[in-house]
């Protein structure tokens, strides 16, 4: 005999049958979300307490895209527990968040440490060592990082191959004109001179130098 369909299952019979009817997708799908989204947001606090509730929020709504896409493709199947499937799919995004953040982690960790290289026994690196002992260098690279989004083209180009360049494994006298010459040639086929590297670099410098040495007084 086989075992009794579990009251879960059976109260998603309803919401799985109109997800794969396309008349009655959209109200389906919105059932289930108002059904399943605060629960699968709780059990995701539960058990990763770290998340912040705007990442966790983000968790759950890319939950349901996910779920719209495997509707949208035929890849949802009327068998096994619905909650179970969201909240695998939950869990996944989850992870992928935090492997993210530890990615994201590493790479300020590795600029940090190629600043502090870079700028050493200079004004600019004093201040960034000052900054670095207050716990306010995450805090200085985020401002950066925001304010290279706003770069004239050619600055936030050199940004970027000055990132490549120490971010590496041995970024250590690396940040030559040169090598940021090629790395910029190879991304972007744009051939800027040495002299127009060298004022962006420098430019990108300064700005930098004004961010720190604001945040380390």
């Amino acid at each position: 005999m086989a075992p009794a369909s579990s009251p879960l299952v059976e109260e998603d019979i309803g919401i799985l049958s109109g997800l794969l009817d396309a008349s009655s997708r959209a109200t389906s799908f919105e059932a289930s979300y108002i059904k399943y989204a605060l629960k699968i947001g709780g059990e995701l606090r539960r058990c990763y307490p770290f998340l912040r509730s705007e990442e966790l929020a983000d968790i759950v709504q890319d939950t349901f895209i996910a779920l719209w896409d495997k509707v949208v493709k035929g890849n949802l199947a009327l068998n096994g527990n619905f909650y179970f499937l969201l909240i695998t799919i939950a869990k996944r995004l989850a992870v992928n968040e935090i492997r993210e953040r530890q990615r994201y982690q590493r790479l300020m960790e590795a600029i940090r440490a190629a600043i502090a290289e870079t700028l050493r026994e200079t004004q600019t690196g004093s201040a960034w060592k000052r900054t670095a002992e207050l716990g306010f260098a995450n805090e200085v690279m985020a401002h950066f990082c925001r304010l290279a989004d706003q770069l004239p083209t050619i600055q936030k180009h050199v940004a970027l191959a000055m990132v490549q360049c120490i971010t590496a494994d041995d970024y250590t006298n690396r940040l030559g004109n040169e090598t940021l010459q090629a790395l910029i040639f190879a991304q972007f086929r744009i051939p800027y001179s040495i002299e127009q590297i060298k004022v962006a670099k420098n430019q990108i410098r300064i700005k930098f130098r004004r961010i720190l040495n604001a945040r380390a007084l």
